[in-house]
């Protein structure tokens, strides 16, 4: 799971700045062998992270879109990776634990509302360098890469776009 809390300025009527907090969590759930054999484990990362992000009202006229395009930069401060190896011979049943607190976040998305729905192509990039030594352990510097099509409904359309914004500047 990913959460963010977020704070937006208006920039001007087509952009929209937004930063704060963000939390992600992935639960690794190995089951079976490695392709060489050898056992395997669970592992739970967790990132906390700075979200920047630029919204731009991005309508495509030739195809009726009403869309919006998303850039986002997650700056890393805090990580952690947790091996829950504990049920592996020779551990002696504890699990090994590493920071794991520098790396960073692109992603990138076009939402586009249609008719009935709201459809949001996207594609996700992080990085994240080695971690500390730990129990003569090392969590190698790893590369994810995400691509989807996020599918939402919305119920509520009558929602407005307030046109008293403050802008920063006077153009």
């Amino acid at each position: 799971y990913n959460i963010r809390a977020l704070y937006g300025i208006q920039m001007t009527e087509n952009i929209m700045l937004k930063s704060g907090w963000g939390f992600r969590n992935l639960y690794h759930h190995w089951d079976g062998l490695t392709t060489t054999g050898g056992s395997v484990y669970d592992r739970v990362q967790d990132f906390t992270y700075i979200p920047i992000i630029a919204e731009f009202n991005a309508p495509i006229s030739e195809l009726e879109i009403d869309g919006k395009l998303k850039l986002e930069y997650g700056f890393i401060i805090g990580g952690k990776l947790n091996n829950k190896w504990s049920h592996i011979a020779g551990k002696n049943n504890r699990n090994t634990v590493h920071t794991n607190d520098k790396g960073y976040i692109w992603k990138t998305s076009y939402e586009a509302k249609t008719a009935n729905f709201i459809l949001e192509p996207y594609y996700e990039f992080m990085s994240i360098d080695d971690s500390n030594v730990a129990d003569s352990t090392l969590e190698p510097a790893n590369i994810t890469k995400e691509f989807g099509l996020r599918v939402k409904k919305e119920f509520n359309n009558n929602r407005t776009t307030p046109t008293n914004f403050k802008t920063l500047g006077n153009n």
